[in-house]
């Protein structure tokens, strides 16, 4: 947001959501927009598959998965570095391949 307006403070991403879900100011504001935006997103996306399918389940990923799975109400699971650990599966079976062979 910054990068596209000048008048608007640099953030970085806050520790916790706040359970009230507005800010009390400009930089507040801004965080809450976000994070709430992407938890709403999950749950809207999550709910959507659901209706469909009806044995979906909810996974996320990433550094700030812990973040907001703090924050989610729905079932979930939550895996912070799940694409290292895959791809650290794959090394250790290519490997397990090349003394085997």
């Amino acid at each position: 947001m910054h990068d596209q307006t000048e008048l608007l403070p640099q953030l970085s991403a806050n520790e916790q959501i706040e359970p009230r879900g507005y800010g009390l100011g400009t930089e507040e504001c801004m965080l809450q927009g976000v994070q709430y935006g992407i938890l709403h997103e999950l749950i809207g996306v999550y709910k959507e598959h659901s209706k469909a399918y009806h044995d979906t389940k909810l996974v996320i990923t990433g550094g700030d998965c812990l973040l907001f799975s703090k924050a989610l109400k729905i079932e979930h699971e939550c895996h912070p570095q799940l694409v290292l650990t895959g791809i650290n599966h794959i090394l250790e079976y290519n490997l397990n391949q090349v003394k085997n062979n």
